[in-house]
């Protein structure tokens, strides 16, 4: 977008006839961003086409500073209250009084003492901008915890020559465990990397997918004997749902599930079961609901699971073992094959994870 202010003002400097004639009139009306143009004062006198789609409404013979009372704080205007000359700055304004958006604005000297404001909602830019600091500071915490308790341990082996044998392997177990976490972690963020690169890359094939979760559930049924969990398919497979089949990559397939069934494990209670229920909603559809056991989970905490390292309890996601990004990996592969994705929890704590796939 910072191309296309860099366009019309190139445009505006090439001109040499007046800003009212036909010719400016219909370039401006090509241009997808409001433009406004007012006196040195800041009385709109202009507007283009596109102004009245813009998410505050804007009217001609009012005054700019009114429609948008932040520009007052942005040092516009000089001693006389008439507008400086070229002027770019980022501010804020309230859509509809209450939303928070962000706008590059982009002010530009023409003929007869008239200013062309050429307006950009960079709302979404700021969001992305945003959600890459956060991860960052997250995965550098995330990160730093492990490894000031790697060091912490390694400076006490080093520097006490007499530690007692079983305090030794005490130590070492902690910094067996801390570098595991690690090395979780990294797993996860390069997995979820990959999968935001190649959003686009859809090199799908057909998968037989029931087989490929079952090949799943086999998988994980020994980590369900620490907790006596059991994990049961409460539908009967018939060749109906053997014939199923996706377009996908089966490896990201796999990655779903066994997230999905893990964290079920995770989280359950000790002692119970784990239901993998298949249905079809409709015709070429297929919706597989894993249900386990655990903690209610309310609906404030249930619209943010799919956020990276958003977690309901800290201190007991890192004791299971879980990194915080795991169903944020679930929610960009799902999104990649076009799936739907909910998570639901009664007041009795039967917590299900539900993905829906279009079948072929």
């Amino acid at each position: 977008m910072n191309k296309q202010v860099e366009n019309v003002s190139a445009a505006l400097q090439d001109e040499k006839q007046k800003f009212y004639d036909i010719n400016s009139d219909d370039f401006f009306n090509y241009v997808t961003e409001p433009i406004i143009i007012t006196d040195s004062f800041g009385l709109i006198e202009y507007l283009n086409n596109y102004s009245a789609s813009f998410s505050v409404k804007l009217s001609l013979n009012v005054n700019i500073f009114e429609i948008f009372p932040n520009f007052n704080e942005c040092d516009l205007l000089n001693d006389n209250g008439i507008i400086k000359e070229n002027n770019q700055f980022e501010t804020t304004f309230k859509e509809d009084g209450f939303t928070k958006k962000y706008l590059l604005v982009k002010i530009i000297k023409l003929k007869k003492k008239k200013f062309l404001f050429f307006l950009t909602d960079i709302t979404q830019k700021k969001m992305v901008e945003k959600v890459h600091k956060d991860f960052v500071s997250n995965v550098s915490h995330e990160l730093r915890s492990p490894l000031t308790s790697l060091i912490g341990f390694l400076e006490v082996l080093r520097s006490e020559k007499e530690i007692p044998h079983d305090m030794r392997n005490r130590f070492l177990s902690i910094m067996d465990e801390e570098s595991k976490r690690m090395n979780r972690l990294v797993d996860d963020l390069l997995t979820l990397s990959r999968v935001e690169v190649e959003e686009n890359n859809q090199n799908f094939v057909s998968i037989s997918i029931i087989p490929l979760i079952q090949q799943v559930i086999d998988s994980l049924k020994i980590k369900c004997v620490q907790k006596n969990i059991r994990i049961k398919q409460v539908t009967q497979i018939t060749d109906n749902f053997i014939n199923r089949r996706v377009m996908g990559i089966s490896d990201e397939i796999v990655t779903v599930f066994v997230n999905l069934i893990e964290n079920a494990i995770k989280y359950g209670f000790e002692d119970t079961d784990i239901n993998i229920k298949f249905s079809e909603p409709k015709i070429n559809l297929l919706k597989i609901e894993i249900s386990n056991s655990g903690e209610f989970i309310s609906e404030r905490h249930l619209s943010r699971l799919t956020e990276r390292f958003y977690r309901i309890d800290k201190a007991r996601s890192r004791a299971v073992g879980g990194t915080g990004l795991g169903l944020a990996i679930v929610k960009h592969i799902l999104l990649r094959h076009k799936s739907e994705f909910d998570i639901s929890s009664t007041i009795k704590g039967v917590n299900t994870f539900s993905v829906i796939f279009k079948t072929i």
